[in-house]
C-alpha cells in the first residue's frame, strides 16, 4: 500500500468533513498519535484500521487507497488574459522542480497555442484535443482525462476560452482538482473574467460533495505599469470567493515571448525569481 496516497486521502476527506484528528480518533477507536502517524505516512495502517477510518469518514477503503493524480486546469472564458502562457509556465516549471514527475498538457484551446510550442524536444508531453472536431467533446474529454491520470503524475489543461462552450468548461472544472484563473488587472478584463467564477465555484462544489480535492485560485497577470486597479486588487485576498495568490506575474509579455516547452523559463533553484515563488506557493497550496 502507498502510505503517501493513503495519508493524503485521509487528510483531504477529514478536512472536507471538518473533522479533526482527535474526533477521528474517537470515531474509530484508534489513538490520536496513531492517526497522526498514519497521516504523516510514517505508519502503515492495517486493513482493520483503514476499514474503521473509511467508515468514520463515510467512504470505502478503495477511496483511501486510490491514486489521486492532480488535474490542474487553467480557465478563463475571457480571452487574451495569458491562459495558454500560464498553462505552459506551470507545467514546465513544475517539471523542472520535480523531474521525477511525468506531466502532460491537454491543449483544448482553439488556436492550439500550447501544442504549437511542442518542437519534439519538450520536457512535458502535449496532447491536442479539438472540441470542434469531436462528436461528443464532453464524454471524450472525460475519457481522455481518466486515461491520462493512469499514465501521468500530473495533468494540466489549457481550457478553450469561450462562454459559448460553457458546458464543456463546466466539465473541465469538474474533472480538475485545481483550477487556476489568470486575470489581467484592468476593469475590462476583470469584468470579463467574472463570468468564469460562478462556473468554477459550481464545479468545485460538486467535486467537494464527492469528497474530491477541489481548489481554485486566481493568478494576477499584470503589466509593469502600476494602475489604480492593481493597487486595489493588491489589497484583496479574494475575488468573489476565490483566493488570489500572493505572487503575481509582473510582465506577461516577457514570458510569452520567451516561452518554451523544452526548458524552464528560469533556473528552478533561483529562490528570488517571481515565477519560482509563484510555483512554490502553488505547490504548497495543492500539496503536490
Amino acid at each position: 500500500m502507498d502510505n503517501n496516497n493513503i495519508s493524503k486521502n485521509i487528510k483531504r476527506l477529514r478536512a472536507n468533513l471538518k473533522v479533526n484528528q482527535g474526533e477521528l480518533a474517537e470515531k474509530t477507536g484508534i489513538s490520536k498519535p496513531t492517526i497522526q502517524r498514519i497521516e504523516q505516512g510514517t505508519t502503515t495502517a492495517d486493513v482493520g484500521q483503514l476499514s474503521k477510518i473509511a467508515a468514520a469518514l463515510g467512504t470505502e477503503i478503495t477511496t483511501l487507497l486510490q491514486v489521486n493524480t492532480d488535474v490542474i486546469s487553467v480557465v478563463n472564458q475571457k480571452g487574451g488574459v495569458g491562459k495558454s502562457t500560464l498553462c505552459s509556465l506551470v507545467a514546465v516549471q513544475i517539471k523542472a522542480k520535480h523531474p521525477e514527475k511525468s506531466i502532460v498538457i491537454i491543449d483544448t484551446d482553439y488556436q492550439s497555442s500550447t501544442k504549437k510550442l511542442d518542437k519534439g524536444d519538450s520536457i512535458v508531453n502535449v496532447i491536442a484535443f479539438d472540441v470542434n472536431e469531436s462528436s461528443n467533446p464532453i464524454l471524450e474529454f472525460v475519457d481522455l482525462v481518466e486515461k491520462l491520470k493512469k499514465e501521468y503524475d500530473l495533468v494540466v489543461v489549457d481550457t478553450a476560452g469561450s462562454f459559448i462552450l460553457q458546458n464543456f468548461t463546466s466539465t473541465v472544472v469538474e474533472c480538475s482538482s485545481v483550477v487556476l484563473i489568470p486575470i489581467e488587472v484592468n476593469e475590462l478584463s476583470i469584468s470579463g473574467s467574472m463570468i468564469t467564477i460562478p462556473v468554477v465555484l459550481a464545479g468545485q462544489e460538486r467535486r467537494a460533495k464527492k469528497g474530491l480535492k477541489a481548489l481554485a485560485s486566481i493568478i494576477v497577470n499584470k503589466a509593469k505599469k502600476v494602475t489604480l486597479e492593481q493597487k486595489e486588487i493588491a489589497k484583496m485576498g479574494d475575488l468573489a470567493g476565490i483566493e488570489i495568490l500572493k505572487t503575481k506575474i509582473s510582465d506577461r509579455i516577457r514570458y510569452s515571448r520567451e516561452l518554451s516547452l523544452s526548458k524552464p523559463m528560469v533556473d528552478p533553484k533561483d529562490k528570488t525569481d517571481e515565477l519560482n515563488i509563484l510555483i512554490d506557493e502553488l505547490l504548497t497550496k495543492i500539496d503536490l
